[in-house]
Protein backbone atom coordinates (compact mmCIF):
# COMPACT_ATOMS: atom_id res chain seq x y z
CA UNK A 1 0.00 0.00 0.00
CA UNK A 2 2.61 2.42 1.01
CA UNK A 3 4.65 1.76 -2.45
CA UNK A 4 1.10 2.40 -4.45
CA UNK A 5 0.70 5.54 -2.30
CA UNK A 6 4.46 6.67 -3.33
CA UNK A 7 3.79 6.06 -6.81
CA UNK A 8 0.85 7.89 -7.31
CA UNK A 9 1.97 11.24 -5.00
CA UNK A 10 5.14 10.53 -7.68
CA UNK A 11 2.52 10.56 -10.31
CA UNK A 12 1.16 13.49 -9.36
CA UNK A 13 3.72 15.86 -8.85
CA UNK A 14 5.36 14.96 -12.15
CA UNK A 15 1.53 15.88 -13.57
CA UNK A 16 1.85 18.92 -12.14
CA UNK A 17 5.07 19.88 -12.81
CA UNK A 18 3.62 19.25 -16.72
CA UNK A 19 0.69 21.03 -15.93
CA UNK A 20 1.97 24.25 -14.94
CA UNK A 21 5.18 24.36 -17.06
CA UNK A 22 3.25 23.72 -20.27
CA UNK A 23 0.22 25.76 -19.71
CA UNK A 24 2.51 28.64 -18.98
CA UNK A 25 4.51 28.10 -22.06
CA UNK A 26 1.27 27.44 -24.24
CA UNK A 27 -0.28 30.65 -22.89
CA UNK A 28 2.95 33.08 -23.12
CA UNK A 29 3.25 33.36 -18.94
CA UNK A 30 6.40 33.10 -19.30
CA UNK A 31 9.39 34.58 -21.33
CA UNK A 32 13.09 34.30 -20.39
CA UNK A 33 14.24 30.91 -19.52
CA UNK A 34 11.31 29.61 -21.34
CA UNK A 35 13.91 26.84 -23.08
CA UNK A 36 14.40 25.40 -19.20
CA UNK A 37 10.59 25.78 -18.15
CA UNK A 38 10.03 23.72 -21.91
CA UNK A 39 12.80 20.94 -20.46
CA UNK A 40 11.02 20.60 -17.32
CA UNK A 41 7.70 20.12 -18.71
CA UNK A 42 8.39 17.50 -21.55
CA UNK A 43 10.05 15.45 -19.50
CA UNK A 44 7.87 15.27 -16.55
CA UNK A 45 4.98 15.19 -18.82
CA UNK A 46 6.89 12.00 -20.71
CA UNK A 47 7.81 10.15 -17.12
CA UNK A 48 4.14 10.27 -16.34
CA UNK A 49 2.76 8.60 -19.32
CA UNK A 50 5.57 5.94 -19.77
CA UNK A 51 5.29 5.00 -15.76
CA UNK A 52 1.01 4.53 -16.17
CA UNK A 53 1.70 2.84 -19.77
CA UNK A 54 5.05 0.93 -19.20
CA UNK A 55 5.60 1.10 -15.90
CA UNK A 56 9.25 0.81 -14.78
CA UNK A 57 10.84 1.65 -18.08
CA UNK A 58 10.62 5.49 -16.86
CA UNK A 59 13.88 4.86 -14.49
CA UNK A 60 17.59 3.47 -15.82
CA UNK A 61 18.90 0.54 -13.39
CA UNK A 62 19.41 2.73 -10.41
CA UNK A 63 16.29 4.25 -10.41
CA UNK A 64 16.75 7.55 -11.35
CA UNK A 65 14.41 8.89 -14.12
CA UNK A 66 15.92 8.99 -17.84
CA UNK A 67 16.20 12.04 -20.01
CA UNK A 68 13.55 13.41 -22.21
CA UNK A 69 15.67 12.09 -25.17
CA UNK A 70 15.51 8.94 -23.60
CA UNK A 71 11.71 8.52 -22.92
CA UNK A 72 11.24 10.13 -26.34
CA UNK A 73 12.99 6.38 -27.33
CA UNK A 74 10.50 4.16 -25.40
CA UNK A 75 7.76 6.17 -27.14
CA UNK A 76 9.10 5.13 -30.58
CA UNK A 77 9.79 1.33 -29.30
CA UNK A 78 6.74 0.90 -27.77
CA UNK A 79 4.50 3.19 -29.92
CA UNK A 80 2.70 2.87 -33.30
CA UNK A 81 4.38 4.73 -35.75
CA UNK A 82 1.58 5.98 -38.04
CA UNK A 83 3.32 8.54 -40.38
CA UNK A 84 6.74 10.37 -40.66
CA UNK A 85 7.74 10.75 -36.82
CA UNK A 86 4.41 10.56 -35.25
CA UNK A 87 3.47 7.37 -32.75
CA UNK A 88 0.42 6.07 -31.47
CA UNK A 89 -0.19 5.45 -27.50
CA UNK A 90 -2.88 3.48 -26.06
CA UNK A 91 -3.66 4.88 -22.11
CA UNK A 92 -4.35 1.61 -21.23
CA UNK A 93 -1.65 -0.63 -19.89
CA UNK A 94 -4.17 -3.87 -20.19
CA UNK A 95 -4.99 -3.33 -24.07
CA UNK A 96 -1.89 -5.14 -26.02
CA UNK A 97 0.31 -2.75 -28.10
CA UNK A 98 -1.22 -2.08 -31.78
CA UNK A 99 -0.38 -4.69 -34.68
CA UNK A 100 -1.87 -1.71 -36.96
CA UNK A 101 -1.45 2.34 -37.75
CA UNK A 102 -5.42 2.03 -38.64
CA UNK A 103 -7.78 3.01 -35.65
CA UNK A 104 -11.31 0.97 -34.97
CA UNK A 105 -13.60 3.21 -35.00
CA UNK A 106 -15.52 2.00 -32.87
CA UNK A 107 -13.13 1.48 -29.70
CA UNK A 108 -13.76 4.31 -27.15
CA UNK A 109 -11.46 6.64 -28.49
CA UNK A 110 -8.53 6.67 -31.36
CA UNK A 111 -5.33 6.64 -29.33
CA UNK A 112 -3.10 9.68 -29.09
CA UNK A 113 -0.45 10.92 -30.99
CA UNK A 114 2.79 11.48 -29.73
CA UNK A 115 4.94 13.84 -32.39
CA UNK A 116 8.55 12.00 -31.44
CA UNK A 117 10.30 14.12 -34.16
CA UNK A 118 8.94 17.42 -33.43
CA UNK A 119 10.25 16.82 -29.73
CA UNK A 120 13.43 15.82 -30.32
CA UNK A 121 13.87 18.66 -32.41
CA UNK A 122 12.67 20.80 -29.87
CA UNK A 123 15.55 19.16 -27.36
CA UNK A 124 17.94 19.90 -29.41
CA UNK A 125 16.98 23.80 -29.09
CA UNK A 126 16.24 23.37 -25.61
CA UNK A 127 19.62 21.84 -25.08
CA UNK A 128 21.78 23.96 -26.73
CA UNK A 129 20.61 27.06 -25.28
CA UNK A 130 20.66 25.97 -22.17
CA UNK A 131 23.97 24.71 -22.20
CA UNK A 132 25.40 27.27 -24.05
CA UNK A 133 26.59 25.33 -26.69
CA UNK A 134 26.96 26.54 -30.63
CA UNK A 135 23.38 27.11 -31.92
CA UNK A 136 24.18 27.63 -35.34
CA UNK A 137 21.57 28.26 -37.51
CA UNK A 138 19.22 25.77 -37.30
CA UNK A 139 18.61 26.97 -33.54
CA UNK A 140 18.66 30.51 -34.03
CA UNK A 141 15.35 30.86 -33.82
CA UNK A 142 14.42 28.58 -30.78
CA UNK A 143 11.69 27.12 -29.85
CA UNK A 144 8.51 27.19 -32.20
CA UNK A 145 4.86 27.29 -32.44
CA UNK A 146 5.04 23.50 -33.27
CA UNK A 147 7.04 22.34 -30.88
CA UNK A 148 4.14 23.98 -27.75
CA UNK A 149 1.96 22.18 -29.76
CA UNK A 150 3.54 19.12 -29.58
CA UNK A 151 4.38 19.36 -25.80
CA UNK A 152 0.43 20.54 -25.24
CA UNK A 153 -0.64 17.57 -26.82
CA UNK A 154 0.52 15.07 -24.27
CA UNK A 155 -1.93 16.68 -22.03
CA UNK A 156 -4.37 14.36 -23.85
CA UNK A 157 -2.99 11.23 -21.70
CA UNK A 158 -5.14 10.68 -18.36
CA UNK A 159 -2.54 11.15 -16.54
CA UNK A 160 -2.09 14.72 -17.13
CA UNK A 161 -5.31 15.39 -19.17
CA UNK A 162 -7.12 16.16 -15.86
CA UNK A 163 -4.70 18.89 -14.17
CA UNK A 164 -4.64 20.77 -17.55
CA UNK A 165 -8.10 20.71 -18.12
CA UNK A 166 -8.11 22.91 -14.69
CA UNK A 167 -5.93 25.33 -15.83
CA UNK A 168 -7.78 26.00 -19.02
CA UNK A 169 -11.11 26.05 -17.33
CA UNK A 170 -9.71 29.23 -15.56
CA UNK A 171 -8.90 27.62 -12.42
CA UNK A 172 -7.99 30.98 -10.41
CA UNK A 173 -5.74 29.51 -7.66
CA UNK A 174 -3.92 27.40 -10.74
CA UNK A 175 -3.90 30.78 -12.52
CA UNK A 176 -2.11 31.98 -10.04
CA UNK A 177 0.35 29.03 -9.50
CA UNK A 178 1.19 29.49 -13.08
CA UNK A 179 2.08 33.19 -12.45
CA UNK A 180 4.33 33.05 -8.90
CA UNK A 181 5.98 29.63 -10.87
CA UNK A 182 6.87 31.49 -13.78
CA UNK A 183 8.34 34.82 -11.61
CA UNK A 184 10.19 32.09 -9.57
CA UNK A 185 11.56 30.73 -12.26
CA UNK A 186 12.57 34.07 -13.79
CA UNK A 187 14.31 35.00 -10.18
CA UNK A 188 16.23 31.98 -10.11
CA UNK A 189 17.60 32.55 -14.00
CA UNK A 190 18.47 35.97 -12.62
CA UNK A 191 20.21 34.73 -9.55
CA UNK A 192 22.31 32.41 -11.80
CA UNK A 193 23.10 35.05 -13.86
CA UNK A 194 24.44 37.13 -11.16
CA UNK A 195 26.11 34.84 -9.68
CA UNK A 196 28.20 34.82 -13.20
CA UNK A 197 29.22 38.41 -12.88
CA UNK A 198 33.08 39.20 -11.03
CA UNK A 199 32.35 40.91 -7.42
CA UNK A 200 34.44 44.30 -9.54
CA UNK A 201 31.51 44.03 -11.94
CA UNK A 202 28.62 43.67 -9.15
CA UNK A 203 30.82 46.70 -7.69
CA UNK A 204 30.46 48.77 -11.11
CA UNK A 205 26.61 48.08 -11.24
CA UNK A 206 26.02 48.69 -8.24
CA UNK A 207 27.39 52.16 -7.54
CA UNK A 208 24.93 53.66 -11.16
CA UNK A 209 23.27 55.84 -10.26
CA UNK A 210 20.46 54.46 -12.51
CA UNK A 211 17.53 57.00 -11.80
CA UNK A 212 19.11 59.75 -12.95
CA UNK A 213 20.89 57.36 -16.06
CA UNK A 214 16.85 56.31 -16.74
CA UNK A 215 15.18 59.30 -15.95
CA UNK A 216 12.46 59.83 -18.82
CA UNK A 217 9.11 61.06 -18.90
CA UNK A 218 7.26 57.63 -18.94
CA UNK A 219 10.23 55.25 -17.11
CA UNK A 220 10.63 55.09 -13.24
CA UNK A 221 13.50 53.22 -11.58
CA UNK A 222 12.46 50.76 -8.18
CA UNK A 223 14.83 48.49 -6.03
CA UNK A 224 15.19 44.61 -7.66
CA UNK A 225 13.72 41.63 -5.62
CA UNK A 226 16.68 39.69 -6.78
CA UNK A 227 19.53 41.78 -6.82
CA UNK A 228 18.82 44.57 -4.59
CA UNK A 229 19.96 47.02 -6.48
CA UNK A 230 17.70 50.66 -7.28
CA UNK A 231 17.99 48.73 -10.84
CA UNK A 232 14.24 47.99 -11.91
CA UNK A 233 13.87 50.02 -14.71
CA UNK A 234 10.01 50.38 -15.56
CA UNK A 235 7.97 50.17 -18.69
CA UNK A 236 4.21 50.07 -16.79
CA UNK A 237 2.52 49.11 -13.65
CA UNK A 238 0.46 47.23 -12.89
CA UNK A 239 -3.36 47.49 -13.77
CA UNK A 240 -4.80 46.44 -10.33
CA UNK A 241 -3.61 48.80 -8.54
CA UNK A 242 -0.70 50.93 -10.47
CA UNK A 243 2.12 50.43 -7.58
CA UNK A 244 3.83 47.85 -9.29
CA UNK A 245 6.46 47.60 -11.42
CA UNK A 246 6.87 46.20 -14.69
CA UNK A 247 10.24 45.69 -15.87
CA UNK A 248 13.62 44.91 -16.56
CA UNK A 249 16.93 44.84 -14.12
CA UNK A 250 19.76 46.77 -15.74
CA UNK A 251 22.11 44.79 -13.21
CA UNK A 252 21.22 41.63 -13.38
CA UNK A 253 18.72 41.15 -15.92
CA UNK A 254 15.70 39.40 -13.98
CA UNK A 255 12.36 40.79 -15.93
CA UNK A 256 8.74 41.04 -14.21
CA UNK A 257 5.82 40.69 -16.13
CA UNK A 258 2.66 42.28 -16.06
CA UNK A 259 0.90 39.25 -15.00
CA UNK A 260 3.55 38.66 -12.10
CA UNK A 261 3.32 42.21 -10.99
CA UNK A 262 -0.98 42.03 -11.34
CA UNK A 263 -0.62 39.06 -8.73
CA UNK A 264 2.04 41.12 -6.46
CA UNK A 265 -1.41 43.92 -6.42
CA UNK A 266 -3.75 41.14 -5.46
CA UNK A 267 -1.42 40.48 -2.35
CA UNK A 268 -1.30 44.12 -1.55
CA UNK A 269 -5.03 44.55 -1.96
CA UNK A 270 -5.68 41.42 0.20
CA UNK A 271 -3.21 42.06 3.03
CA UNK A 272 -4.61 45.60 2.95
CA UNK A 273 -8.04 44.78 3.61
CA UNK A 274 -7.46 42.35 6.36
CA UNK A 275 -5.22 45.78 7.74
CA UNK A 276 -9.02 47.42 7.57
CA UNK A 277 -10.78 44.66 9.08
CA UNK A 278 -8.63 45.24 12.25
Amino acid sequence: MEDTTRSNDVQHRRAVQYAFCAYAIRFERVGAGVEGVFDQALTNGLAAIVAARWKGQECNSKGRVESAAKLLKVVETEGVLVRDGVYWLTDNPHIPKPTTSRWDPFEERPPMEVRVTVLREALDVTQAIRHARDTGDETALGLTAAHVEALWELSEHPTLSKLVDDLSDGSEEAGRYAITAADDRERDRASIYLELLSSEELARRGGVDYAAEYSQEFSDVEECPVCGNNSLVLSSRDSEIDEIGVGRCVVCSYERTMDAANDIAASVQFERAVERAD
